[in-house]
């Protein structure tokens, strides 16, 4: 399994890390019910009902229904960004419904907490709009919020200040400050998203688009020597109906020179979908 962008600062990081790729590669894709038995703690706190609860629901998670389903689901970490007792994980996940044979491309950010080298809690975003085609959707879900950690390195605890002030001073609303953290030619590794300050922007006016009032409730936020990560929901209200609309979010940005350089995401569409009847993937690339 491969990494592309790997960002720790002490061995006990980088040996985090390594259990996390163990619970993917055999685990996961090995099908092995042992591993999570071995690596997460008897108190394993699951935030997520789609893996069930605690250690035995992911254990039965690995011969339930949705490996049923995609029998050669099969999933590939793209990221990792860890800080003292937390790795935060971009995954795909891909694979085909056994009945159609239609391909799944699905995006997740996983965030795990460890204690004593045992995995004790995990957080995610799942892009549940790619999935709930095939019958799989949110469940409802309590998945509680906790204050930036300064902890770590020297650097890493400058990194998360650079990000609460990020948070602080550039609003969708308000995007007038957007250049004093975003370089010129940010680079946009999500498809849907213009590269560029100008992108950004774009961004802004599409979530605006969906509520005027839409604004930034911050979950958990990470950080490392050279990226900064955030699960965070958008939230707001619909202009005419004054709906809730709920956009669950995870940013990964690469920085230099205290700018952000370099853009990652997961987006869940779900609730938007529900709302709207299409969300701005289906407008922009075609998407389910």
């Amino acid at each position: 399994m491969r990494t592309q962008v790997l960002d720790t600062s002490t061995a006990a990081e980088r040996a985090n890390v390594a259990r996390v790729e163990w619970l993917y590669s055999a685990g996961v894709n090995g099908r092995d019910a042992q591993v999570p038995l071995r690596l997460m703690a008897p108190d394993f706190v699951q935030h997520n009902p789609l893996y069930g609860t605690g250690r035995d629901g992911f254990a039965a998670f690995l011969s339930g229904p949705m490996p049923a389903a995609f029998p050669d689901l099969h999933a590939t970490i793209g990221l990792h960004l860890a800080q003292d007792d937390r790795v935060l994980s971009y995954v795909d996940w891909r694979g085909h419904h056994a009945r159609t044979g239609a391909e799944i491309e699905l995006a997740t950010a996983d965030l795990y907490r460890f204690r004593d080298g045992l995995l004790v809690e995990h957080w995610d975003v799942v892009e549940y709009h790619e999935i709930e085609p095939f019958g799989f959707g949110r469940a409802d879900q309590d998945q509680p919020v906790a204050l930036p950690a300064f902890v770590g390195t020297g650097l890493q605890r400058s990194n998360m200040g650079l990000l609460v002030r990020y948070i602080d001073e550039v609003k969708v609303q308000d995007y007038s400050r957007a250049h004093l953290y975003i370089c010129r030619d940010f680079r946009q590794n999500d498809p849907m998203i213009p590269p560029g300050l100008d992108g950004f922007k774009a961004c802004c006016e599409i979530f605006l688009a969906m509520a005027p009032d839409i604004h930034v409730v911050p979950r958990h936020l990470i950080a490392g020597r050279e990226h900064i990560g955030a699960l965070w929901d958008w939230v707001g209200n619909q202009e005419v109906t004054g709906a809730p609309v709920t956009v669950p979010t995870s940013d990964v940005y690469r920085l230099e020179d205290g700018m952000l350089v370099e853009h990652w995401d997961r987006v869940d569409y779900s609730y938007v979908k529900k709302l709207f009847g299409y969300h701005p993937k289906q407008l922009v690339m075609g998407g389910r």
